[in-house]
C-alpha cells in the first residue's frame, strides 16, 4: 500500500469516526434537546467537511505518492 492509500484509507477511518460519533449524539440528544444537538454536531459536521476535502485532493492528484518520492530523491541526489 503506498502512502497515497494509506492516508486516504485513514481519512476515511477518521470520517466514519465521525459519522459514528454524529450518530450516538443524535440518538442521545436530537429527542431530547435539538437546539442542543444541532450547537454540539457544528464541529463534527465542519471536521467531516474538511476530511471529504480533503479526501478530494488526495482522490484528485494521483501524481502526489510519486512526486513526493522523486522530490525526495532529488534532495538527495543534490546532496550526494
Amino acid at each position: 500500500m503506498t502512502d497515497r492509500e494509506r492516508l486516504i484509507s485513514r481519512t476515511i477511518d477518521n470520517i466514519n469516526d465521525f459519522c459514528q460519533s454524529l450518530a450516538s449524539l443524535r440518538d442521545e440528544v436530537l429527542v431530547v434537546n435539538p437546539n442542543l444537538f444541532a450547537a454540539l454536531a457544528e464541529g463534527p459536521v465542519d471536521q467531516i467537511r474538511d476530511l471529504l476535502d480533503y479526501l478530494d485532493e488526495l482522490i484528485a492528484r494521483p501524481e502526489f505518492s510519486e512526486k513526493q518520492g522523486e522530490d525526495t530523491q532529488s534532495e538527495e541526489s543534490v546532496a550526494a
